[in-house]
């Protein structure tokens, strides 16, 4: 299971935007393997785009987040859905609420 894991490596923030970077140990999946999705009223944000960069590598730009001043703490998350070469689902869910955090990778029934 831990070849099937990412990890966070940079977060960047504006006033309403992010941008998270996450490199996998040793899965390097191609881009159709990955789906990054929010819903805006649970979520408290929504997804602008996937930036894949090299083999293992991708940054995540989120958008929608909502605050007054940059300083404002601020809640949101969004889930990393990716499917391996033997055909199974993951899901990881990035947690932000004063700090980012990545949840372990939970196999998804299909």
């Amino acid at each position: 299971m831990d070849k099937y894991q990412f990890h966070l490596c940079y977060s960047g923030f504006n006033l309403n935007t992010a941008s998270f970077t996450f490199t996998g140990s040793v899965f390097q999946p191609r881009p159709e393997q990955i789906m990054v999705v929010a819903n805006k009223e649970k979520d408290n944000c929504s997804i602008t785009k996937i930036e894949f960069i090299g083999k293992s590598d991708f940054k995540v730009f989120v958008k929608d987040i909502d605050r007054e001043y940059i300083m404002q703490n601020m809640k949101f998350r969004f889930h990393i859905l990716f499917s391996t070469d033997d055909g199974k689902v993951y899901k990881q869910i990035l947690n932000h609420d004063k700090s980012s955090e990545l949840s372990y990778p939970k196999e998804v029934e299909i």
